[in-house]
């Protein structure tokens, strides 16, 4: 007795336990009664956290220590070491397009066709641009997707000229090792297009589940599953319909026009992977519309073997499938970024 109760009032004074086995052990507070964990102590910032600077010094003089947290025009990082250098990246040399091809072009009969390119980056690089290869009276959709991200929408428009047009985007940085997917879907409009209306009421829960009766759902967690119950929301039996829906059809509703990329039956409701991974507006119950697209014959750049021997750069095509399911091959395509190198300080960590 006399044994327990000695061990209940040393939970209550400052005693100092055993050290666990930490690298990242600094000290012992004895007022908390608890190990410091960081990997930074001085007597400026004894527990390692992370301090506010503000905008760094437009002069580059004034030191700042690690864990210093500072703003540089559109960039916001975490100092990781004492440092005086610039924390936002700076341009090195002239921007350039990737493809000096010629431009050979091929075609493909398809609903819709998919092309791009996955660009791995070797070294930090500014991207300003792209330019897409264009044949007057298809309609183009352009996307990017960053290290697996979510594939969000660039721009989507119907061509009026054909070959190179330039396209500006904000200024994105892509850091050494990371990863850039750009590509665009494009089909040949029909003049008489066959679609079809119905109602659901979309929802974007947190996580995906199954639709219930009169339900669109399009999970927060999963952007790239829209998600229909075969009745919708006047209670009609939409399953012919719904079923007869393939890659390459379209889906507009709630100010958005989705592609779809694959579909999953699931018995009493429809599972359509679709881009642009990005949800519509409001929630509630609204109109729908689906669109047959028929295949047609469409043309691209098709410039076989250009980046042979290049792990930097692969191509990306594929008709009526997902862009999950496209195997990279070596191939040049048509659609070019328009880049820079950059050079980051490797005293800083910049936030996303």
């Amino acid at each position: 007795m006399i044994k327990v109760e000695s061990q209940r009032l040393e939970q209550h004074v400052n005693v100092q336990p055993v050290q666990p086995e930490n690298s990242n052990i600094l000290a012992y507070d004895a007022t908390q009664r608890r190990w410091v964990y960081s990997t930074h102590i001085t007597d400026r910032n004894p527990y390692g956290a992370v301090i506010f600077r503000g905008t760094q010094d437009p002069t580059y003089t004034e030191q700042y220590y690690e864990h210093d947290l500072v703003v540089d025009g559109d960039y916001t990082g975490i100092a990781l070491v004492d440092t005086t250098d610039k924390l936002a990246p700076i341009g090195q040399g002239d921007t350039y397009n990737v493809y000096q091809g010629s431009s050979p072009t091929a075609s493909t009969t398809a609903k819709k066709l998919t092309f791009g390119a996955v660009y791995n980056a070797q070294e930090a690089l500014f991207i300003h641009g792209y330019r897409l290869y264009q044949i007057a009276g298809n309609v183009y959709s352009v996307y990017k997707m960053i290290d697996n991200g979510a594939i969000t929408q660039l721009i989507s428009y119907e061509a009026s000229t054909t070959g190179w047009v330039d396209q500006p985007v904000d200024t994105v940085l892509v850091p050494s090792g990371s990863e850039f997917v750009l590509f665009a879907i494009t089909n040949l409009p029909n003049p008489t297009p066959i679609t079809w209306d119905g109602n659901w009421n979309y929802t974007v829960p947190q996580n995906a589940d199954v639709p219930v009766i009169g339900e669109a759902m399009h999970p927060t967690k999963a952007l790239g599953s829209l998600r229909f119950n075969k009745t919708d929301s006047d209670g009609g039996d939409r399953s012919v319909e719904l079923e007869a829906l393939s890659a390459g059809d379209t889906i507009s509703g709630v100010g958005m026009d989705w592609t779809i990329q694959a579909t999953t039956d699931n018995v009493t409701w429809m599972n359509f992977a679709v881009v642009p991974q990005e949800q519509g507006a409001p929630t509630g119950v609204a109109t729908f519309t689906f669109e047959t697209v028929s295949p047609a014959e469409i043309f691209t750049v098709v410039d076989v073997g250009y980046h042979a021997g290049d792990p930097a750069i692969q191509g990306i095509i594929g008709a009526d499938v997902s862009i999950d399911d496209i195997v990279p091959d070596d191939n040049q395509y048509g659609i070019d970024l328009t880049i820079q190198q950059a050079s980051i300080s490797p005293d800083w960590f910049i936030l996303p």
